[in-house]
């Protein structure tokens, strides 16, 4: 590519992007898939190489079928290394912004080599760029564009696979051919929704401009409750009814090469779900003049089905198990962190269901209204507690069994206030744990004979709700009950209510541990989501041997928990890590056959960002922690090592939570000033 074309504004055409220069900006137009598309970069602020990693890597992300996000944030950080003369000899950059499902898309090296395994065996939420909860993947179905697995029965047709297909420069459209009469077609079959929640759909077809074709997009869940059958024309993209439910709507959009359909049905919540639940397509007749007849044979050429909760339909995510994504959160700002947790258990049942009987209510004193605000997911699924006129205490348990003794557990609810600045949540047994928290101040009061200290944790969210936690070390039989409580404008605990406040609630968590994870929703049963497990083994070539450099760049969080940030190699007596102590000093560790060099700084960091760089080479080891010197070490060997964990031990363990903002390998031991300027805020 010539970039002296860029500067004297001549469009730039590159894969299946188009580059165009337009007043000192440019914008990349990949397809709709992609976060990247319609965003405009500054040319003047970045390098010719930032330029031509970055469509590099866009396209290699593309090309296998991957998702983009947080471009500006990308090339920002590149831009950094390089103006710091510390892009080109990297040996593996990684910047969370290029993910499909089981992979992290590494930026250097360009080869792929360093693109990182993601394992977790579960789904799990993430805060999405607008500051919303969601599960990952967005996309609820599985297999979503493979249609030769078994949750696609193909009745009366058959399925070719390698056609053209949207937002890829490879063929993954499937084209759907029907070959006897019958109204059945692709149809994917019995997947689980949630019943509060309205669903949209949307597959793609596409057009045809020498003639028009009728496929037909159906949804049915729960026979007799919601049926709905849409034809397109693919030549028009007009839409015809042949069966419709209340408030289940239609819609049609062109993507922007205008060579697809895309179809889309938004369902609101049914009250209840069936084996029967499925969608699909049926290939129906072709025909010069749109007539449809249902018994006739046809074709049509489909791709990439999505299910996603609420109305709003976002770039087709593609999916296999689903149970593997990483997570890009955004929890800390405008710029994706890599979410790396531990393997956590919500024990509490019906966590946005308040009204469900697993919640004992004083009817006397509170009662509960279900789904009457936009929850922090996004969905109208918040209730609320909304106190009674009578005196006493305004509260909603749930009660569990025989906690054990010596345990920490965390407890967590996001809330939003409706009338009264004080809101509680505690524990009720022969210990206490009480977290009193005030809307106007954004605070949070922690007390109780149980309560562990310094847990008391606020996070702010969208919309006004914010996420509180507390923490207790259960006593010996501990009898729980959880317990969210109304207090009034001073706070009073026993107070005479007004029924027109009270307090919004959802998302109640009860885990074991001393801090609360991202959120693990819960219907009847309590649910487990596993540990993040983000690695790469046989890269022996991108690790320094004899000498290097660690980096990592995080947004710890202070919660006295010894975490593995960054850690190359898989043995316990063999590997080079950068961890977190208890004590929440920053440290790496040393092992070469069995022999152990341990250092630590003596800083005790807070709940803060911080960029941390480890070089190693014998009998010289240099740790720099936000630009200043944390310790030096001149004695201890170094092990060969060929395997990088991000964000957890070698075996898979001690993840941090704390958010990854990027990482980096050198292959050389960079000098200490070096570090300092690498670490610098």
């Amino acid at each position: 590519m010539n970039f002296n074309q860029i500067k004297f504004g001549k469009p730039v055409t590159y894969l299946d992007g188009v580059v165009n220069y337009l007043k000192g900006a440019m914008v990349w137009g990949f397809r709709s898939k992609y976060k990247w598309s319609q965003t405009s970069i500054d040319v003047w602020g970045l390098s010719n190489k930032i330029v031509e990693i970055v469509i590099a890597y866009v396209a290699r992300v593309t090309a296998a079928s991957g998702v983009v996000e947080g471009q500006a944030c990308l090339q920002n950080k590149l831009q950094d290394l390089d103006t710091k003369l510390l892009l080109d000899n990297a040996s593996l950059v990684l910047i969370p912004s290029g993910y499909k499902e089981s992979v992290l898309f590494s930026e250097v090296p360009t080869s792929g080599l360093g693109d990182l395994d993601v394992v977790r065996a579960t789904t799990a939420t993430r805060v999405n760029s607008e500051g919303l909860i969601e599960v990952v993947p967005r996309n609820l179905l599985q297999y979503s564009n493979i249609l030769t697995n078994a949750v696609w029965t193909k009745t009366n047709s058959t399925i070719t696979s390698g056609q053209v297909s949207p937002t890829q420069p490879n063929n993954e459209g499937w084209l759907l051919n029907k070959t006897a009469t019958g109204v059945d077609g692709l149809v994917y079959n019995a997947f689980n929704l949630n019943s509060l929640t309205t669903h949209s759909y949307s597959y793609y077809i596409l057009k045809d401009n020498n003639e028009t074709r009728f496929p037909e997009f159906f949804l049915r869940l729960n026979t007799g409750q919601v049926e709905q059958y849409v034809q397109v024309n693919t030549k028009t993209g007009a839409l015809s009814v042949r069966v419709a439910s209340a408030g289940c709507t239609q819609s049609i959009t062109s993507t922007a090469d205008n060579l697809w359909w895309r179809l889309i049905l938004t369902n609101p919540a049914p009250t209840a779900f069936t084996a029967d639940n499925r969608h699909g397509v049926i290939p129906a007749a072709a025909t010069v003049f749109g007539v449809y007849n249902l018994n006739a044979t046809g074709s049509v050429i489909t791709y990439g089905a999505q299910v996603e909760e609420g109305t709003t339909v976002t770039e087709y995510l593609p999916t296999v198990t689903r149970l593997n994504f990483p997570r890009l959160d955004y929890t800390n700002g405008s710029c994706p962190s890599l979410l790396v947790e531990p393997q956590r258990t919500n024990l509490a049942l019906r966590s946005e269901e308040f009204n469900d009987s697993a919640w004992i209510t004083n009817a006397f004193e509170a009662t509960v209204t279900s789904n009457l605000i936009i929850a922090p997911d996004g969905t109208n699924s918040a209730d609320a507690i909304f106190t009674t006129n009578l005196l006493g205490v305004h509260y909603i348990q749930q009660r569990t069994g025989t906690a054990t003794a010596g345990t920490t557990y965390t407890m967590s609810v996001y809330v939003k206030k409706l009338g009264y600045d004080y809101c509680q949540i505690s524990t009720s047994n022969t210990g206490t744990g009480i977290g009193v928290f005030r809307f106007s101040t954004k605070t949070l009061t922690i007390s109780g004979a149980n309560v562990v200290a310094n847990s008391g944790v606020v996070t702010e969210m969208a919309d006004g709700w914010f996420r509180i936690q507390i923490s207790i070390l259960a006593p010996a039989s501990a009898g729980w009950r959880w317990w969210i409580q109304c207090l009034n404008d001073s706070a009073d605990a026993s107070f005479t209510g007004d029924v027109t406040k009270g307090l919004y609630v959802w998302g109640f968590q009860f885990e074991v541990g001393s801090y609360a994870t991202s959120y693990i929703p819960t219907t009847s049963a309590s649910v487990t989501r596993n540990a993040d497990v983000i690695s790469k083994t046989g890269i022996s070539s991108l690790i320094g041997q004899t000498e290097g450099t660690m980096f990592i760049d995080v947004n710890f969080k202070a919660d006295s928990v010894f975490k593995n940030f960054f850690n190359l190699g898989t043995s316990t007596s063999s590997y080079i890590a950068i961890v977190v102590r208890s004590n929440n000093k920053i440290g790496a560790e040393v092992l070469n056959s069995g022999v152990q060099v341990n250092n630590e700084g003596s800083t005790i960091y807070t709940s803060q960002r911080l960029k941390i760089a480890f070089a190693y080479k014998a009998n010289d080891f240099a740790m720099y922690v936000n630009g200043v010197l944390a310790f030096s070490q001149n004695t201890g060997s170094v092990p060969a090592k060929a395997e990088v964990y991000l964000g957890s031990y070698g075996n898979g363990t001690q993840q941090p939570k704390d958010g990854i903002n990027s990482a980096a390998l050198w292959k050389t031991r960079l000098d200490n000033a070096t570090l300092a300027q690498l670490t610098t805020i």
